[in-house]
């Protein structure tokens, strides 16, 4: 019997021991029914860990096979093991075994909904204004942190420069459609600023009024259906699973954006953003920042630059910008917002760059809607001389709308 034939016979018995491991495995289905107090479900190699992310709304396991399951957050805990970090081992299809007794997948739940936490560095961003702040988890009884968006923060200004994250196209389409939301965190913020407080709509009043020199005129601005909310720079809905949804809710990923611009031509451009990565296929880059300060004409008709505290701390963007990139090929493109639906006509001011929207099939007739925030597209190598806080990239050319 030749050596060859002994080989080959042993590969396709390993093969088989496969198939059949696989066959008696278990796959977890995503999103599963109510998933708000859904665990982090983590891979470990070693020591290191890292998220799982799901094949076809599916993560596929072997028999015997563990994977953790963490609660974030103040007193979560898993309630099966009344720990925040637990092994599950593989029994069967959506079985998994915890303290030697088996529950089914969807019966795994937290105390409370998972969220995450933040983690300063030192390493300076968007033209040395900021320094980096990573939203993510950090793993009980190990040096290992999974950060899940990175946030370039100046704290001088309490400004979010940008905000950057993967968005993982080939499996958008089974992400969780969860809607509770959990509040705002200030962790990060700058210690002089209640950003919670600078966002209420009373704050809002009295800081314009302030600041124009007029009620009248602030109430031009604000009123029950025109005011500055909380816009996310990494959205929540470019994540899979409920707990990564709610850990994007920190005061740090946002900036302030008229509601009008929100809700209107910047939420249908995140959702176009998710459909192109399902086109793809692929995971994404998305890096979202602002620009500079946004000015009104005061009761003199002097333009006055406008900001959420009267100290000149946490400015209202003039522009929002969100860069999407496919690494794999270096392909990119910019989409620009005028954060301003007041203005009557869009001038040289407010044009960052030649808009390359319909060359690369991006355009939206919505878009030049100056009310619901006048959108354009950039060359990211073009965007980058006048947008210096932009991080750098490799672009070998501009990406196209599938």
């Amino acid at each position: 019997m030749s050596t060859r034939f002994i080989l080959c016979v042993i590969v396709i018995f390993l093969h088989l021991v496969e198939i059949y491991a696989q066959r008696n495995g278990c796959s977890l289905t995503f999103p599963i029914k109510d998933d708000r107090n859904e665990p982090i479900i983590l891979k470990h190699h070693g020591k290191k860990y890292d998220l799982f992310i799901p094949e076809e709304g599916k993560i596929h396991l072997k028999s015997g096979e563990s994977v953790s399951l963490f609660c974030p957050y103040t007193r979560n805990v898993l309630k099966q093991s009344n720990n925040n970090f637990t092994e599950a081992i593989c029994m069967n299809k959506e079985t998994l075994k915890v303290h030697n007794i088996q529950y089914p997948f969807n019966q795994l739940q937290c105390s409370a909904p998972a969220k995450g936490s933040i983690a300063f560095t030192n390493t300076r961003c968007g033209n040395n204004r900021g320094k980096i702040i990573n939203i993510g988890y950090k793993i009980p009884d190990n040096n290992n942190w999974i950060t899940l968006i990175e946030v370039c923060y100046d704290s001088n200004e309490g400004n979010a420069l940008y905000s950057q994250h993967v968005l993982y196209g080939e499996a958008i389409k089974y992400a969780s459609s969860q809607k509770y939301r959990p509040s705002f965190q200030e962790n990060g913020v700058i210690g002089n600023l209640t950003a919670n407080s600078a966002y209420k709509q009373t704050n809002q009043k009295k800081v314009l009024v302030q600041l124009l020199g007029s009620e009248s005129l602030a109430n031009k601005y604000l009123n029950k259906t025109s005011f500055l909310t909380r816009g996310h720079l990494a959205p929540d809905a470019d994540f899979l699973f409920a707990g990564l949804q709610f850990t994007t809710y920190f005061f740090i990923n946002t900036c302030p954006q008229w509601e009008a611009v929100n809700g209107g031509n910047w939420l249908g451009v995140e959702s176009m953003v998710r459909k192109v990565a399902e086109s793809y296929q692929k995971p994404l880059r998305i890096i979202t920042g602002s620009h500079g300060v946004l000015s009104l004409p005061d009761i003199n008709n002097n333009l006055q630059n406008i900001f959420l505290d009267t100290r000149g701390i946490l400015p209202v963007p003039k522009f929002l910008w969100k860069i999407i990139y496919l690494e794999s090929t270096k392909e990119g493109i910019a989409l620009v917002s005028l954060n301003d639906p007041f203005i009557k006509k869009i001038s040289n001011e407010h044009i960052l760059c030649p808009d390359v929207c319909n060359e690369y099939g991006w355009i939206s007739k919505k878009w030049k809607n100056i009310a619901k925030g006048y959108m354009y597209c950039c060359d990211i190598r073009i965007l980058q001389k006048t947008v210096k806080t932009i991080p750098s990239l490799n672009i070998r050319s501009i990406l196209r709308k599938i």
